[in-house]
């Protein structure tokens, strides 16, 4: 759209932000644009690692490895845009802005989560397919598939907040700041404004009672929570599938080995480009 990168921060395990300018301002359209491409990038490469994954071996850990890649981004895509247009944080701001308030926005981020919930079944569905024919060399086959992935997103969860911790970044807080407490900022700030101008001393518990008040008025109903549960579920529910094929046999070294390169590989070239 003819503007330039000013800008960028990448995180190990936690996204990243990206500022961009052009002479000439964006419109409110073309910013949703723009704000929606790294959703639609995680969709594209959801759809690319399922094409891959159809011509590997059935049951293999690279299609099992791919599979989990492309659920794991389609989950989260849908996932963050449903509660980024609900609460006005991250990506969803600008489109939250585009669709405005009413039944529009609120339809957009109910048939998000939606989404997100089938997704979360059809890539649990289709992982545990796959997964199967290993998990069922352990006595309780289902409960140690399940303890596996307990793991894996516990581990990515508590990465993902360590990387965020380590690298305490302003502008990514501020980007994940809910519309409700920057319009409660703008509230308090006006306030002070007019007390200002009328002579008279801005108290601070004056302040921040207003500011509670707006962000309790503006504050959306609980829909992160409710949809995280609902993933949980469906992929609770869409992982007690049973593949159609028989015994694959064992993962091999030298493929453990290759998807734990691959995946250092990446985790060092975030690690190279994190920032210009």
């Amino acid at each position: 759209m003819g503007g330039t990168v000013t800008d960028y921060r990448l995180f190990l395990f936690a996204g990243g932000w990206i500022r961009y300018a052009r002479a000439e301002p964006y419109s409110a359209l073309e910013g949703a644009m723009i704000s929606s491409a790294g959703i639609a990038v995680e969709v594209l490469l959801a759809a690319l690692a399922l094409l891959v994954a159809r011509h590997c071996r059935r049951g293999g850990l690279a299609r099992v490895g791919l599979i989990a890649y492309a659920a794991g981004n389609a989950v989260h895509a849908t996932y963050y845009l449903a509660v980024g247009i609900h609460y006005g944080i991250g990506d969803g701001v600008a489109i939250r802005d585009v669709l405005g308030p009413g039944p529009i926005r609120a339809g957009a981020a109910l048939g998000a989560a939606a989404l997100a919930i089938i997704v979360s079944f059809a890539g649990a569905r289709l992982f545990f397919a796959e997964l199967w024919p290993q998990l069922r060399r352990f006595r309780r086959a289902w409960l140690a598939g399940t303890a596996a992935m307990i793991v894996a997103v516990l581990l990515h969860g508590g990465l993902a907040l360590a990387s965020l911790h380590l690298e305490r970044d302003p502008a990514y807080a501020g980007l994940m700041r809910p519309s409700a407490e920057r319009e409660a900022d703008r509230a308090v700030a006006r306030l002070r404004r007019d007390l200002e101008a009328s002579g008279r001393r801005a108290d601070p518990q004056q302040l921040e009672a207003a500011r509670q008040a707006v962000v309790r008025r503006e504050r959306p109903w609980p829909l992160r929570p409710l949809l995280a549960v609902a993933v949980i579920v469906a992929v609770i529910v869409g992982a007690r599938r049973r593949p159609r094929f028989g015994d694959c046999g064992p993962w091999t070294r030298k493929e453990i080995v290759i998807l734990g390169g691959l995946s250092l590989a990446a985790i060092v070239l975030v690690w190279l480009l994190r920032s210009p």
